[in-house]
């Protein structure tokens, strides 16, 4: 932020975009913030969002901000570089997850993407019932062959999100 030069903030918006060229794809809504710096419009900043809630010219500006301060927080920890979490980085943090032992930063990166990620939503929830299925299993009653197809079949078959 530059004292005494006026930043010029931009918003774009646009409802119901799929994400990805098919015709399953899931629709999202999505924002962007550009600001510039007068008098020559330096480009300072830019970031986009997608959210659940629809977009309109009188809510585009609180959603890009609430998203913008969400953002500068989560990247706080990280000095400024992107922390955007991908659906196959929560198959790797989701049994640090479930044992409680991520992070606060990357718990809330994560709780945060889940709540926006049905697939992944749906994966969390598939590996919590896989493993209160396991933890109902007594380790005696389980022979050593089929506990060891167990471990192979949920490091190699469960499905990733995409």
């Amino acid at each position: 932020m530059s004292f005494g030069v006026p930043e010029l903030p931009a918003y774009r918006y646009a409802n119901e975009v799929p994400l990805r060229d098919r015709e399953d794809a899931l629709p999202v809504n999505g924002d962007e913030l550009t600001i510039t710096k007068e008098p020559h419009r330096t480009f300072l900043y830019r970031n986009a969002f997608a959210t659940k809630h629809l977009i309109d010219r009188t809510t585009v500006e609180v959603l890009v901000q609430a998203g913008r301060a969400r953002w500068k927080i989560e990247n706080e920890k990280t000095k400024g570089s992107p922390t955007a979490l991908r659906c196959r980085d929560v198959v790797d943090l989701v049994l640090s997850y479930l044992e409680d032992t991520l992070d606060p930063g990357e718990r809330q990166i994560l709780e945060a993407h889940i709540a926006d990620c049905p697939k992944c939503w749906r994966f969390l929830q598939s590996y919590r019932e896989t493993v209160a299925l396991g933890q109902q299993l007594r380790e005696e009653a389980l022979p050593p062959e089929v506990r060891e197809h167990l471990q192979t079949f949920l490091r190699t078959s469960l499905p990733r999100p995409s």
